[in-house]
């Protein structure tokens, strides 16, 4: 497999952060909404979702 730089660098600033709260992932999703509250936005985006029509679910859409 071929070395990528950019998912190497991603690996290891991944790496950075984890060490730098032990590994608690309660403690880094803290920190971030601490830092989004800082900057007034999220930072990590909700996944968005296509809207499903009653056409592709098969279900009338006052049902959806």
């Amino acid at each position: 497999m071929l070395n990528d730089p950019i998912v190497e660098a991603v690996h290891q600033i991944r790496e950075s952060i984890a060490r730098r709260f032990n590994y608690d992932v309660t403690a880094i999703f803290a920190d971030m909404r601490s830092r989004e509250a800082q900057v007034g936005t999220r930072l990590v985006q909700p996944k968005k979702t296509p809207n499903k029509t009653a056409q592709q679910t098969g279900v009338p859409s006052a049902d959806l």
